[in-house]
């Protein structure tokens, strides 16, 4: 496939461990040209992104809205929501 680098929105302290580093540090900015701890890549070979920079957009299919996933959510049995102090 030929694929250079994967570009993740994750916890830091868990993809760090698998060579994840903040993509600030291959000059990529999310699509607003922001940047955060868990917004990284992973080169997937030896300077793949070197003299690569830019902004990345997340494709539409990652996109949905509260009634999409609330509609997913009742195709499985009713559990309580949990959120954890690493989630944003």
């Amino acid at each position: 496939m030929n694929f250079k680098a994967v570009v993740i929105f994750g916890n830091p302290d868990y993809y760090h461990r698998f060579g994840f580093k903040n993509a600030a540090d291959f000059n990529i900015t999310t699509s607003e040209g922001m940047n955060f701890e868990a917004f990284m890549a992973l080169e997937l070979y030896k300077d793949s992104l070197k003299n690569i920079s830019g902004k990345f957009v997340a494709d539409s299919a990652f996109e949905s809205d509260q009634n999409e996933l609330e509609l997913f959510d009742k195709a499985f049995p009713l559990k309580e929501k949990h959120i954890t102090s690493t989630q944003f």
